[in-house]
This record gives structure tokens, C-alpha cells and sequence, in this order.
């Protein structure tokens, strides 16, 4: 993970609220206006912050999911470093390491599985269509 095992620790606590994740990504912003977002322990970029920030908030939405005895399921992925306007823009032209296609292989994967599997990968963040955490 890019970020240092505090942080990591909050974003894992069991105890964690919708609340509580808007007070961590209100943190980072804070930091980067600050210009002290490295050292309070974010280590990727501004992409990476607001993905830390999704995957908690589609494990919240999972956890409130499960306990309401609802059949749908969340799971997140990561594509990848993809060859994208955004890529290169923010890289440097061709600098991504998948294609667009490459990229869209997990979660058109992740939409397209069956219910049982589907109900497997609930909660859970998923990169070339493997299960991963952060």
C-alpha cells in the first residue's frame, strides 16, 4: 500500500463510518493545500487518495448491504496504469502500461459473473481479476 500503516490501520478500522472516511479524505485534502500530504503519511497521488476513499466507501456500502440481508453485492477494481488522455496527460504521453481494453478486462469481468461468484467477491477490490488489498 502507499500509505503508511497508521492511515492504513483508520481505513481498516472496523469501526469505520461513512463519517469517518470524510474526515480521512478531508485530511489528505488538507495536507496537500498544506503541502504536508507525504509526510502525514499519503503517499500516491491525487488518483490514488480518491481510490483509497472509494474502496472504503464500496466496503461500508458492502458491510451495510450484507447486514440488511440484501442479495446485491459491491465489489471495486483497479484497471490499471492505462494509456488514457488522463494518463497522458498527467505522465506523459504512452506512458500507461494497458490498453483501454486491457484495462476494462476486471470490471467487465466483475459484471458479468455469475450470482454465486458475484456473492464472492462482495466487499473485496479486484486488479487483473484477482482479489487484492489494500
Amino acid at each position: 500500500s502507499q500509505l503508511a500503516k497508521p492511515l492504513l490501520q483508520r481505513f481498516s478500522d472496523a469501526a469505520l463510518t461513512d463519517n469517518k472516511v470524510v474526515d480521512l479524505m478531508n485530511e489528505f485534502v488538507t495536507g496537500v493545500t498544506q503541502g504536508n500530504h507525504r509526510r502525514a503519511g499519503w503517499g500516491g497521488t491525487m488518483y490514488h487518495a480518491s481510490k483509497v476513499g472509494q474502496m472504503a466507501f464500496a466496503g461500508l456500502l458492502a458491510r451495510e448491504l450484507t447486514n440488511a440481508g440484501s442479495n446485491v453485492t459491491v465489489s471495486s477494481c483497479c484497471p490499471g496504469f492505462c494509456r488514457t488522455d488522463m494518463s497522458d496527460k498527467c505522465y506523459g504521453v504512452g506512458l500507461g502500461h494497458k490498453s483501454a481494453a486491457e484495462g476494462a478486462d476486471t470490471p467487465v469481468w466483475l459484471a458479468l459473473m455469475s450470482p454465486e461468484n458475484a456473492q464472492k467477491s462482495h466487499g473485496y477490490l479486484f486488479t487483473n481479476r484477482k482479489q487484492r488489498t489494500w
